[in-house]
């Protein structure tokens, strides 16, 4: 069976939505699915690891005019070229598409050609013309999609069905957390941090209440300021060490104590391996799910991007880790959140989803 996933990253975008098709892909390929990614040809995006990780890729042209700046076009110029480009000459059996900026305009379209439609999203606010969802959100309304999707269509909703490479519940069975003293601590907020938060966290930590702790920084592949960030760590002790990208994040979060970090979708990487947590929301469609993470003891809430300021780092974090306790019972609540097996029950739904053509 043939899949194509529609989904895009950039800049402005960010790489969380690949980030988490890529980790579906790998569980499709795995059982023996045939996958193929189509994205819009974005100068800052980020192709590269779709081709590190040996899946083929279509680029749809990059537009001049850009109604839609996530989706670089209209949705019905986005649903003809991938219909010309892809569906029309090469055999596909199930599309599934993440893109906020796609509804059942797109779908409308891409269904015409019988083709099974898979979507991932977690914002709830538009309709879906489609044959399953997945929203891996921490959400209390479980109904938030009966009125924007068919009615038999499946909805597949919650942190069980979040999106994370095979390697994490590999990983989640050596865990040995319990009281486990805080010696390393990871900044990364995310693939591009148009915010610049990991230089403010670098700051932040720069101090003399944080030395005999080890600091991973991973700047991100998309972020602007890491030419900056780079030449700044060179005036950092050696208790610093900054990566512009990981290519195993899983290994990375194994080895940390504690993160600062951003919401979206690395919030689910680090409930699976009980990493405690201090979270900044740098995009609005992170906030409900943080606040839920926040609300149950599994992260502690920093605050909207554009408010932060390194001394609120600073404080937070020294508050945390002077509490063994608390962090304990955060390491206990993440781990209850995410058990790492989204990728089989959601590959799992596709295979019977495409048994019944």
């Amino acid at each position: 069976m043939n899949i194509i996933i529609r989904v895009d990253s950039s800049r402005a975008i960010g790489i969380g939505h690949l980030s988490r098709c890529l980790a579906l892909a790998q569980q499709l390929r795995n059982m023996n699915f045939s996958v193929a990614f189509a994205c819009r040809d974005f100068k800052d995006a980020w192709h590269q690891e779709v081709k590190r990780q040996k899946f083929d890729l279509f680029l749809l042209p990059q537009l001049s005019s850009s109604p839609n700046n996530w989706l670089g076009c209209s949705q019905e110029v986005d649903a003809s070229d991938f219909t010309n480009l892809i569906l029309n000459v090469h055999p596909v059996d199930m599309v599934i598409v993440d893109h906020y900026a796609i509804d059942s305009t797109w779908e409308v379209i891409v269904r015409s050609k019988r083709r099974k439609l898979f979507c991932i999203d977690d914002l709830a606010n538009r309709a879906h013309v489609c044959d399953a969802i997945l929203d891996q959100s921490l959400s209390p309304n479980g109904e938030r999609y009966d009125h924007l999707v068919p009615r038999d269509c499946t909805k597949l909703l919650g942190p069980k069905y979040a999106l994370l490479s095979p390697a994490y519940p590999a990983k989640r069975l050596s865990l040995n957390l319990e009281n486990r003293p805080v010696r390393k601590i990871l900044v990364f907020f995310g693939g591009s941090d148009s915010a610049n938060l990991t230089t403010q966290a670098i700051e932040a930590l720069n101090c003399q209440e944080f030395v005999g702790i080890e600091k991973y920084v991973v700047a991100g592949p998309l972020n602007k300021h890491l030419t900056q960030i780079m030449e700044d760590a060179k005036r950092l002790d050696p208790s610093f060490t900054i990566f512009p990208s990981v290519t195993s994040m899983p290994d990375l979060l194994a080895d940390m104590d504690f993160a600062i970090a951003a919401g979206g979708v690395n919030s689910w990487e680090r409930c699976c391996l009980g990493v405690p947590s201090l979270v900044a929301i740098v995009a609005d469609n992170q906030k409900e799910s943080t606040d839920a993470l926040a609300a149950i003891g599994a992260v502690e809430y920093l605050g909207y991007a554009n408010e932060i300021k390194p001394s609120d780092i600073h404080s937070k974090t020294l508050e945390i880790l002077a509490n063994p306790p608390r962090l304990n019972e955060m390491r206990k609540k993440a781990l209850a959140v995410v058990d790492g097996y989204g990728c089989i029950r959601a590959a799992t739904s596709i295979n019977l989803l495409l048994s019944r053509i």
